[in-house]
């Protein structure tokens, strides 16, 4: 059993002698073996090649096919989807006789099947598949008009076997399949759905082409929050919901929201999910006014809805604006009522903006810089400008919009200045801030106030002088002695001069000491109190 195999050799005899399917080949030799089902099972689950599978299921046919002597139509069943599966996938092996009249045999123990051709020989029939044809299957219900188009028969009057052929065979899309009567009824599964027919067998070895199952696609379509429901379109015209589930024949069809960018969709051949995300419309902006040449941010914008944009330009304080571009300003592409046949020429959309530009008009607040020329006398405290309070911690915050706005400011000694602030339209960026320029009046210097010492001081010198009188007065009484003639001529007594030039000279000895000591204590205070 090594080299090359006979041709017309029985399906496991056409395997090179190797572990596991060896030993399956020797199980298919006799009735059974004790574990051929388990090395069966296996080689299905781990063979990909045509013949180990087919192999493996004419074990499983042969296995079923003994025990159906005594077990019943149930078993001969599964002995017959079994060795159909085998035939598909090798029909030269099941060409030989063994093989051949097991499956005949087989297909007489599942039970009545129907009107059998007059010899009661099972007919071998070829049938063309589908490329991507997992399974196909036999229903043997045609006796009597039995036969009918209902894709799911009575399972009491029928005798449904789902046979294993692509997957195995590639690219194979023909297979030979042995019919038990002359009428039956066939069906083929496709991951993209079930389809049957209603087979006459008139010449063995016919030829029949099973339908192919509609292929149908299901649509996820992405839209932004908050827009209207999303609908599809077919060439006919027709309008459907996006959730219906669409055949592939249709071809191409177009996906359309409101204020969202019509999308053409192809459907795969295949089916399955197509997923489909609708681009909104959107309109372009441009600044004008004095946005002319501003930054916006974004540039572009849905229609209908409102979106705050903002607008930046150098030496300007930026704002943020709603901008709601009207939905009518929509490209016809774009609008509610939007369908195929309004496109029909049309073989791509406008591949640029959706729509003309929306302006942007915008009035740009200039920074306002105070300036205080002598704010270390006399430091600005508050400042009111064009009705709005601004604190000193506030006045780096402050813009305004060209105009004029009168102005008013309160110093920290509670003196205040007015004027009119003129903020003039930058048309050229980077705008310069604008000067507001605040001066307060010097205040007056407060009277110096008199010092203790300098009263002291100023005390002591004037009883000095007092002292220096009463002195000048004692030398005239003593000129006046030093002249005395006698008491006639002169008017007053010699005794009398005396007395008054010793009071007098008493007098001025005591007012100079007491202020030249009153004079001195004021200087040394005063200098006390200027040393540090």
């Amino acid at each position: 059993m090594t080299g090359r195999p006979a041709r017309g050799a029985e399906p496991c005899t056409r395997l090179p002698a190797e572990d596991r399917l060896r030993r399956l080949a020797e199980a298919t030799q006799g009735s059974t073996a004790a574990d051929a089902r388990a090395l069966a099972l296996a080689a299905l689950a781990e063979r990909t090649d045509a013949a180990g599978r087919a192999c493996a299921h004419y074990t499983l046919g042969s296995l079923a096919f003994v025990e159906s002597l005594t077990r019943g139509p149930s078993v001969a069943r599964e002995a017959v989807r079994h060795l159909l599966s085998a035939q598909a996938l090798d029909p030269e092996g099941l060409a030989e006789r063994r093989p051949r009249k097991r499956l005949e045999n087989a297909w007489r123990r599942v039970g009545d099947v129907g009107t059998w051709r007059a010899d009661r020989t099972p007919v071998v029939v070829r049938l063309a598949l589908p490329h991507d044809a997992s399974v196909w299957g036999v229903a043997a219900d045609c006796a009597q008009g039995r036969c009918g188009d209902d894709d799911a028969p009575d399972a009491a009057q029928s005798t449904w076997l789902d046979v294993a052929t692509a997957g195995a065979t590639g690219s194979a899309t023909e297979v030979l399949a042995t019919l038990p009567t002359a009428t039956s009824r066939l069906r083929v599964r496709t991951p993209c759905g079930e389809a049957s027919m209603t087979v006459e067998v008139r010449d063995a070895g016919a030829r029949f082409v099973l339908p192919t199952p509609a292929c149908r696609a299901t649509l996820n379509v992405s839209l932004e929050p908050g827009a209207g429901a999303a609908r599809l379109y077919v060439r006919d015209g027709r309008s459907l919901p996006v959730d219906s589930p669409l055949e592939v024949s249709l071809g191409e069809i177009w996906v359309a929201a409101p204020a969202h960018r019509p999308q053409r969709v192809s459907l795969p051949p295949e089916g399955g999910r197509v997923d489909v995300s609708l681009r909104p419309c959107q309109a372009r902006l441009i600044g004008a006014g004095d946005a002319e040449g501003a930054i916006l941010t974004p540039p572009v914008v849905p229609f209908g809805t409102p979106t705050d944009v903002r607008v930046d330009r150098p030496g300007d304080v930026g704002l943020v604006a709603q901008v709601t571009v009207p939905a009518a300003h929509a490209a016809p592409h774009c609008s509610p009522t939007w369908s195929p046949a309004a496109a029909a020429a049309a073989t791509e959309l406008p591949p640029h903006d959706d729509a003309a530009p929306w302006t942007v008009e915008a009035i740009l607040e200039r920074p306002v810089r105070v300036q205080q020329s002598n704010a270390a006398l006399d430091p600005l405290v508050s400042l009111e400008v064009g009705g709005a309070s601004f604190s000193r911690a506030d006045l780096a915050l402050l813009s305004a919009a060209p105009g004029e706005y009168p102005w008013r400011a309160v110093a920290e000694s509670g003196a205040r200045v007015e004027g009119t602030l003129s903020v003039e339209r930058c048309a050229a960026p980077p705008c310069p801030p604008v000067t507001l320029e605040v001066r307060f009046d010097a205040p007056a210097a407060p009277p110096t106030a008199v010092r203790a010492p300098v009263i002291v001081g100023g005390v002591g010198l004037a009883v000095v002088g007092g002292g220096l009188v009463a002195g000048w007065s004692a030398l005239e009484t003593q000129r006046r002695l030093d002249d005395y003639t006698d008491k006639r001529s002169e008017g007053v007594s010699v005794a009398t001069l005396e007395r008054q030039r010793g009071e007098r000279a008493t007098l001025a000895n005591t007012l100079v000491g007491v202020g030249g000591a009153l004079a001195v204590s004021g200087l040394v205070w005063w200098w006390l109190e200027g040393t540090p």
